[in-house]
């Protein structure tokens, strides 16, 4: 299945007020050129950046790696000019961002400010973050060893994994203290912290099918906080579609109200993607059952159902999701056309003499319980789990 570009949840609120599409009529628009001239975007405090590149695109923003007079070097995030309620976005961003970055967090990208732009890049609005720069996306490292070793899958070595981990866990672990959900944890949402960390590729001599992604420094940072939300009793009660498909946990799927365990779905998946090397779950190619496919695949893996509990709150909430024939049996809203290649389960994904791996997925499978009433949290994995202080 082809990857979306991004979660929903700014598609799908609506209580984000609608802006005015004059209100940036005056906002003068620079076309970013290729090549070594230096496009210059001006801020409404007077301050220059140059932009030296694209660093990379999402369905919502473009980040450029800049720099001001005095050579400090910044990614800066531009909200598209695409974006509806583009303002509104930003500002829900902004709010989200000056609260996580009100204190420095080891394992969370921090915002340096935000503005508006009086010049900015073409198909940009002017609203914009400026952070420190990071390396790539560890998603980024595997679609290059891919690319590096065609018919291979790259991997990140066990012992790292345990480490990115427990880096993760960290940082999740300080939003829930924060209480913001990410909503939208994923490979391309997890960042090394400079490319120099990045060591080369490595052959498996006993898996074919593998390259390793060597690291000379495991430190990673999550970032990306453009669905996130915090967490009050009002946004305990949605409902509504959020988190990127292939990480969307069952409850979002079913329509049921979601919360911080929602985040703890996509880290278990994020875990398994980054030994195995592709995605856990995925939908049909094309179609439009993808989402409901993807959710008959989710069962066969962890060899689960909905619980009778979620079933039932569906039907009582009138999910669209989810409906009950004459003989009171549930099932899911949309009939599956497409067929996946089989599935397996996620023990049989372990690689030989690969001890750590058993701590792995022991981990991945306590955390991928469909009922999230019986889903451990952040808190709950700790930080003392035996993936992350085995030394066998």
């Amino acid at each position: 299945m082809k990857r979306p570009l991004k979660c929903l949840a700014n598609e799908s609120s609506s209580k984000r007020p609608q802006l005015d599409e004059n209100e940036n009529s005056n906002v003068e628009t620079i076309l970013i050129e290729e090549g070594p001239s230096r496009n210059i975007v001006s801020t409404e405090w007077g301050e220059d950046f140059s932009i030296s590149s694209l660093l990379g695109e999402g369905m919502f923003g473009k980040v450029f790696l800049v720099e001001n007079n005095t050579n400090r070097r910044f990614a800066m995030k531009v909200i598209k000019l695409s974006v509806k309620n583009r303002h509104s976005a930003w500002d829900m961003e902004r709010k989200i961002m000056e609260k996580v970055s009100a204190e420095l967090y080891e394992h969370i990208v921090r915002m340096e400010r935000s503005g508006i732009l009086k010049t900015c890049p073409d198909s940009c609005s002017p609203y914009f973050f400026l952070f420190d720069p990071l390396g790539p996306s560890i998603f980024d490292l595997m679609q290059n060893g891919k690319k590096d070793y065609p018919g291979k899958y790259a991997v990140f070595e066990t012992a790292d994994i345990a480490k990115i981990g427990k880096q993760i866990l960290s940082a999740m672990q300080k939003l829930d203290e924060l209480k913001i959900l990410h909503l939208d944890l994923k490979p391309e949402n997890v960042y090394i912290l400079s490319e120099n960390d990045y060591d080369g590729l490595r052959a498996d001599s006993l898996v074919d099918d593998v390259v390793y992604i060597l690291l000379s420094k495991v430190h990673v940072k999550i970032g990306d906080f453009g669905c996130a939300v915090e967490i009050d009793e009002e946004q305990l009660q949605k409902t509504e579609v959020v988190q990127t498909q292939n990480y969307r946990a069952p409850e979002v799927i079913m329509g049921l109200p979601y919360g911080p365990k929602a985040d703890v779905w996509s880290y278990a998946c994020i875990l398994a993607e980054i030994y195995i090397g592709d995605l856990l779950f995925y939908g049909s190619e094309d179609g439009e059952d993808t989402e409901a496919a993807q959710f008959e695949m989710m069962q066969r893996v962890v060899r689960q159902a909905p619980s009778p509990r979620m079933w039932r709150e569906a039907v009582t909430m009138n999910s669209k999701k989810v409906r009950r024939n004459d003989n009171g049996d549930y099932f899911f809203h949309q009939s599956i056309t497409s067929r996946h290649i089989s599935t397996s389960s996620l023990l049989l994904n372990l690689r030989p003499y690969d001890r750590l791996a058993i701590r792995l997925f022991e981990l991945i499978r306590n955390l991928l319980i469909f009922d999230p009433k019986m889903r451990p949290s952040f808190a709950d994995i700790g930080l003392d789990n035996e993936l992350f202080t085995f030394t066998g």
